[in-house]
């Protein structure tokens, strides 16, 4: 019944490549009130900057808030 729609979100993510907890966590994170389509595009943009904690807590909430831009709530996502 689901074959003719493409993957959710988080699972395509997985088999790009992003499936880490962390990676997983960050992508929930970024798809809440934000649609699949925008969802995809903003994780595929951090993770190309930031894939571990470590590299998200290095990143400052002005930046992190720029990555986040087109989700709902970046600000608080990013503050967060």
């Amino acid at each position: 019944a689901v074959a003719p729609y493409p993957p959710a979100a988080l699972f395509q993510l997985a088999e790009e490549g992003f499936g880490a907890p962390f990676e997983q966590l960050a992508a929930c994170l970024i798809s809440i009130r934000t649609r699949d389509e925008q969802t995809l595009p903003i994780a595929r943009r951090l993770f190309a900057r930031a894939r571990t904690p470590a590299d998200v807590a290095a990143l400052d909430v002005a930046e992190l808030d720029g990555l986040l831009r087109p989700s709902t709530f970046h600000e608080a996502k990013a503050h967060q």
